[in-house]
């Protein structure tokens, strides 16, 4: 698998990429290891929970070129958006009232239903970016935000309640906005 992740990785990430990888790299040092040293570009990486012990003894241990360690929450500027980037969701993040997005991972689209990019998240502006529903390849903000444009209502974790699901409510729908 490590092999097709790298494959798709530099597919499409340049040496002069930044590149934010949101948590769950590895169990082991050595994996991290022989992952990391093949991939493109300048690589940000916000600790998973499956990430402590091996990220923990490679910055004791090693130098690798090209990545900076975060720790939970990054706030970034994309395409002048506001971006918030954690391994965890959040139900309410930074400038969350300001239009922010906020992109995570962690919970591998099963986050209350949503299976894969295909679906609405929990809140608007959130987007589950996890690795496994982007077939492991890399993907920039605005192709998280294109994506979401085909969505409909059936495709919303709140379809069976909503209110606005006629065609003549729709536009009240704050997950379709």
């Amino acid at each position: 698998m490590q092999d097709t992740i790298v494959q798709r990785w530099n597919g499409v990430v340049k040496d002069s990429d930044i590149v934010y990888v949101l948590g769950d790299t590895c169990f082991s040092a050595s994996s991290f290891i022989d992952m990391v040293e093949r991939l493109n570009g300048n690589i940000h990486i916000i600790r998973g929970n499956h990430d402590d012990n091996a990220i923990s003894k490679v910055k004791k241990n090693y130098t690798i070129k090209n990545i900076i360690y975060h720790r939970d929450i990054l706030e970034v500027k994309d395409s002048g958006h506001n971006v918030i980037l954690s391994h965890y969701p959040i139900h309410e993040w930074h400038k969350w009232f300001r239009d922010a997005i906020h992109l995570y991972g962690h919970v591998h689209g099963n986050k209350i239903g949503i299976k894969s990019k295909k679906s609405r998240s929990f809140r608007p502006r959130a987007y589950d970016v996890g690795s496994d529903l982007w077939d492991f390849t890399p993907v920039t903000l605005e192709q998280i935000l294109e994506s979401e444009k085909d969505l409909s209502c059936t495709d919303c974790m709140h379809y069976d309640v909503c209110a606005y699901v006629d065609q003549y409510n729709r536009q009240n729908c704050i997950y379709l906005k």
